[in-house]
């Protein structure tokens, strides 16, 4: 009888270490992952990650140059999980496969309507910045175009007749004499009845 309990520890004993092992040996998954649009394409940089039964990430891994991969799993009853930039995740159960090839599906990406507007601004020589619908004085633009085919030899000559209300008018009659320009008129309550002109927002004299 002794024997016999001897006999049956014994062989307890030497059978207990492989079921340890067996119970906290990790599993081995592999496999290849592609473009489910064109087979023939590899994935590089897929991100794997394993979620345990409360969606914690308790092992990670990547797919490389070939699109291949290895992880190893904790336990059998993990899912894992593959990301890519611009395809959609998938989720396989692990169970008892122990090779997974993905396919990464690609994942329209929309976007909304964008809207520009243009608005033209000006500024008040300070540095301020006002738009063009909130200026109280009168406003009038000049395009290149309507410079084209003009026969003059200076800016002054080109504006004559453009602006509403601005006189231009030679200071002598000797040729190559300078020019004035009036606005609104040759009288002015402040005495200055040449106009401002700013560019760039800074203002110049003329």
């Amino acid at each position: 009888m002794k024997l016999f309990v001897k006999t049956m520890i014994a062989l307890l004993l030497i059978g207990f270490p492989g079921v340890l092992r067996a119970q906290t040996e990790d599993i081995i998954i592999k496999g290849t992952v592609s473009n489910k649009a064109d087979r023939s394409e590899t994935l590089m940089g897929v991100n794997i990650q394993e979620l345990d039964v409360s969606s914690r990430v308790v092992g990670m891994s990547i797919t490389d140059y070939n699109g291949q991969y290895v992880i190893r799993v904790k336990n059998a009853n993990n899912k894992l999980v593959f990301n890519y930039l611009g395809f959609k995740k998938q989720t396989f159960e692990i169970g008892r496969q122990r090779v997974i090839n993905v396919e990464m599906e690609e994942e329209a990406l929309t976007l909304s309507e964008a809207v520009v507007t243009g608005q033209r601004i000006h500024t008040d020589g300070s540095g301020f910045v006002i738009p063009e619908r909130e200026i109280s004085t009168a406003m009038q633009t000049i395009n290149a175009k309507d410079f084209e085919g003009l026969q003059v030899g200076t800016l002054d000559e080109a504006l004559q007749g453009r602006v509403a209300g601005l006189d231009i008018v030679s200071s002598s009659g000797n040729p190559g004499s300078g020019s004035s320009m009036r606005i609104r008129g040759t009288s002015s309550i402040t005495g200055n009845k040449e106009p401002l002109i700013v560019l760039n927002g800074i203002p110049y004299e003329v």
